[in-house]
Order: C-alpha cells, then sequence, then structure tokens
C-alpha cells in the first residue's frame, strides 16, 4: 500500500514537470459533469417509474379483493418505489 501512494506522488511530480496538467483536468472534469448528468437521470427515472408501476394497479371497485388492494396500497407504493431503485441500479 505505501508502495501505491510513493508510486502516485512520483506520478503526480511527473505530470508537473513535463506540463500535462491540461490533458488531466480536462478528462477529469469531463468525468465530474458526466457523473452528475448519469445520477440526476437516474433519480428522474427513479421517480417516473414508481408512479407508473403503481398505475397498473386496479382501484375502485367492490368487494374483499378491492378492500384489501385499497388497504396494501401504501406498501405497493413503497414496493414499487424499492423495484424502481433496483431498475435503475
Amino acid at each position: 500500500m505505501i508502495s501505491g501512494f510513493k508510486a502516485y506522488f512520483e506520478a503526480i511530480g511527473l505530470v508537473s514537470k513535463l506540463r500535462l496538467w491540461k490533458y488531466f483536468l480536462l478528462p477529469g472534469i469531463l468525468s465530474i459533469i458526466f457523473a452528475f448528468v448519469v445520477i440526476g437521470l437516474a433519480f428522474g427515472v427513479f421517480a417516473w417509474i414508481g408512479p407508473t408501476i403503481i398505475g397498473f394497479v386496479p382501484s375502485g371497485g367492490e368487494g374483499w379483493f378491492s378492500e384489501w388492494l385499497n388497504s396494501s396500497l401504501p406498501f405497493l407504493e413503497k414496493a414499487s418505489s424499492v423495484l424502481a431503485g433496483i431498475l435503475v441500479i
């Protein structure tokens, strides 16, 4: 592990010596921007998939099944959110 840190600092010294920072900063900045875009899209998809899944559950009607379905709707909403999170990953 110590040799890894040593090699890392030697590489930074070499980059400084050869003035190669512009070749490291631009890809680094682009990677950070890309990560924020991907995370933002994942949250957007997550917020969209949960209500879409729960929209397939029939509501209304009469009888024991409709009562059970309406009483279990909060659980189904949370379960659809978890499923959406798994789909995003």
